[in-house]
């Protein structure tokens, strides 16, 4: 039994019951703390990387599912550091935008309505993700399946 989070706290004490009294608890129902939203690093962790990759100290930079070098304030040069970056610079992604021109390498990720997954919402509840179109069966570009890919051809045989 499952209730909705605006009901009072007593409504969920009952549920909880009732799940313990039918033997869900543990089984089909499952507790769980809900997840604290960590703030995202801001410009300071950009300018580190910025700061490692002019200094070479980069030698491989992933960059999945986000533009930086249309995103990330100007004035940190991101993309004068990727373009002088020795790393070699891979890019995953639906499209081949401003960081991709700056990556040796565009890997096109299947888009959302392609993909197998799960997730977690900011409460905790737990979701499947099932894709929407029939070209998700072949399963070759999902973002978790490229980088244990890579790592196999690196040598890495247990990835």
């Amino acid at each position: 039994m499952v209730v909705g989070e605006t009901l009072p706290a007593a409504a969920h004490a009952l549920a909880a019951a009732i799940n313990e009294t039918l033997g869900n608890a543990g089984a089909t129902a499952v507790y769980s703390e809900p997840i604290a939203a960590r703030p995202v690093e801001g410009p300071e962790t950009l300018a580190a990387l910025v700061a490692s990759l002019r200094a070479g100290r980069v030698d491989l930079l992933i960059v999945s599912g986000v533009n930086p070098v249309y995103d990330a304030p100007a004035e940190l040069g991101l993309a004068a550091a990727l373009a002088g970056s020795q790393a070699l610079r891979v890019h995953h992604g639906l499209h081949a935008d401003e960081t991709a021109e700056l990556c040796q390498w565009h890997v096109p990720a299947a888009h959302d309505l392609e993909s197998w997954g799960d997730a977690r919402a900011y409460d905790g509840t737990i979701s499947f993700v099932q894709p929407l179109i029939r070209a998700a069966l072949v399963m070759e570009r999902l973002v978790l399946v490229v980088p244990k890919r890579w790592l196999r051809l690196c040598g890495n045989p247990s990835m």
